[in-house]
């Protein structure tokens, strides 16, 4: 399993010896939660490089501006220039480090939990969904006032600045709707997250055993291009799962506030949806999604095996 063979090791200090890197970096590179967190940290820096322009492509379509993301990815660069297709990504860029690796974090500890009361002292497909899934609720309660602020500034369309950034952007939330409007969307997100990321790393860590088992090898020896094909597909399969949850809870989250709202519960959005575009409304964005998912997770789950390794 990701990092199993790490989770029980402790810290080690040699305090005899005065010199600063010895002293302080040393133990800290030993620290089994630190490699995990900087590991997943770095996870998350790929995460946003690789997928924000791709990202901005899914909202744009997702919010009916476009139909394709070769449409929307035109008009960006037409408009605001190569850029444009990072607008709205302070937000991501410093949040999206921080949350995977509270994101991987968490996963770590359900794992070490269920772990403490396993016979077999293995963990099985079923409990990585579970620890997958334990992971992804908690970490709702960030995504959902992160993405939503990030949904509401790519979605701007050319030529109408409602917010001038992310600072603005939470003041007029927190003026229009004060806390519940950070929160809008809180259970779809829930909704998705859970499910999403015990599929996530269910089909990652499934890939990774089968292939151990077939080549007979260690964890660490699996070869970079194999990597980043598992991380790929899991990527793809965890959109798969949860998409049409996700195109509600985009169309809920870019809603107005106060009277110039549209919607006012979840109920009112996949009626709209269906009313509008029928069951194929709920698919909407998914070719961009999935092109977006494949080459994002391959990177994620990438550089954090690759950081851990590195680490030792």
């Amino acid at each position: 399993m990701l990092l199993e063979s790490n989770l029980d090791q402790d810290d080690s200090r040699n305090s005899s010896i005065s010199d600063p890197y010895t002293q302080y970096v040393c133990p800290l590179l030993k620290n089994e939660s630190f490699k995990q967190t900087f590991s997943a940290f770095n996870g998350g820096l790929a995460q946003t490089l690789i997928g924000q322009p791709l990202d901005l492509c899914k909202v744009l379509i997702q919010t009916g501006q476009f139909k394709s993301p070769i449409e929307a990815a035109t008009s960006v660069v037409r408009n605001d220039g190569l850029l444009g297709l990072y607008k709205g990504s302070l937000v991501p860029l410093l949040g999206v480090g921080v949350i995977n690796a509270i994101m991987f974090n968490f996963c770590f500890e359900a794992r070490r939990l269920i772990l403490k009361h396993s016979e077999t002292g293995a963990l099985t497909l079923p409990q990585i969904y579970l620890s997958g899934t334990i992971a992804g609720g908690l970490t709702s309660f960030i995504n959902t006032p992160v993405e939503g602020i990030r949904i509401l500034l790519q979605a701007q369309p050319h030529g109408v600045k409602l917010f001038n950034g992310p600072s603005h952007c939470v003041a007029q939330i927190w003026k229009q709707a004060g806390l519940s409007g950070l929160f809008r969307g809180l259970g779809l997100t829930f909704a998705r997250d859970t499910h999403a990321h015990g599929v996530w790393f269910l089909t990652y860590e499934y890939l990774i055993e089968r292939s151990c088992g077939l080549r007979k090898c260690q964890r660490e020896d699996i070869p970079l291009w194999e990597l980043l094909v598992y991380g790929a597909i899991a990527g793809d399969l965890l959109w798969l799962s949860v998409y049409p949850i996700d195109v509600v809870k985009t169309i809920r989250q870019n809603d107005q506030f106060g009277l110039q709202a549209k919607f006012h519960n979840t109920k009112e959005v996949v009626k709209y949806i269906y009313k509008t575009s029928g069951w194929r409304g709920f698919w909407s964005g998914l070719t961009s999604s999935l092109m977006r998912a494949a080459p994002v997770n391959a990177g994620v789950f990438c550089t954090v095996e690759l950081c851990l390794r590195n680490l030792g």
